[in-house]
């Protein structure tokens, strides 16, 4: 049910695929979708998927809206409050979105996974996807995630079960594509597990390094101020021929907050070497 959708529409050609949209607002817009039976394989569509149609968003305004997904495997809500999107360009047919401005306030999104993620298909797109942001800001918004449904009695950090709450960032200059993720991170703070974790520097990674400049990174009362570099190859991260280089300056770290983050330190299992300065 819903009390506005609103869909500002400045051109459409149903023969060119070609949908061109100023602004698009919902004001109290409430989905819900539950699939109660799970597709076989012999239902699935076996035809070769078609191209995306071209369209073309100018502004997108979320107000007081929410939308759930439910079926055997996975649930997925989101509950948003206000949301807030300028677009510079959206070229779907090129996989590719330009969004100029994002305002995300007082929202909440749930995600629950209990199907096992199939990293053995090596298919790929003719067009791998281009995403870049200039300004994003997020205030107060909740994030949690569960992988399994077991309890999380662990006062350590359990990746199955993330819950981030009180999320506030300002972020520039996003961009990702299948190699590359960079960002400006200027501000990012929230809890983790009632631990408070704040963040800011210049970030990149892409499939040789993962470089960090200027950054700072506080758990609690632990402080972490570096400029770091991981080199890697064969996509993994820590294998033994990996280098690591960090350059530390003020830093104080607290035995009981490394403690939180024990589960992340020894699934690494890294033996590589370690270069501080």
């Amino acid at each position: 049910h819903w009390d506005l959708i609103s869909i500002d529409v400045k051109e459409l050609n149903l023969d060119e695929q070609v949908v061109a949209i100023s602004d698009i607002a919902l004001e109290k817009v409430h989905l819900q979708y539950d699939q109660t039976e799970q597709m076989t394989e012999d239902a699935k569509p076996t035809q070769e998927p078609v191209g995306l149609p071209d369209i073309r968003i100018d502004e997108i305004a979320i107000l007081e809206s929410s939308m759930s997904f439910s079926s055997g495997q996975q649930v997925i809500r989101a509950a948003v409050n206000e949301l807030n999107v300028s677009i510079d360009e959206m070229n779907l047919p090129d996989s590719k979105i330009e969004l100029e401005e994002l305002q995300l306030k007082k929202s909440f999104f749930y995600v629950q996974s209990l199907s096992v993620l199939d990293t053995t298909s090596t298919s790929t797109t003719a067009n791998p996807w281009k995403i870049s942001l200039s300004d994003a800001a997020i205030d107060n918004t909740n994030v949690k995630v569960d992988l399994d449904t077991t309890a999380n009695l662990s006062k350590q950090f359990n990746a199955n079960h993330i819950d981030l709450k009180q999320l506030n960032a300002r972020l520039e200059n996003i961009y990702y594509d299948s190699k590359t993720i960079q960002s400006h991170v200027r501000q990012f703070n929230l809890y983790s597990d009632d631990h408070l974790v704040k963040a800011s520097g210049e970030f990149l990674m892409n499939d040789s390094i993962i470089q960090l400049n200027e950054g700072k990174v506080g758990l609690d009362n632990s402080k972490i101020n570096a400029a770091g570099k991981l080199t890697y190859s064969n996509q993994e991260l820590l294998a033994p021929e990996s280098r690591v280089n960090l350059d530390l300056n003020k830093t104080t770290i607290f035995l009981k907050d490394l403690d939180y983050l024990l589960p992340v330190v020894e699934k690494s299992n890294y033996s590589g070497p370690v270069e501080l300065t």
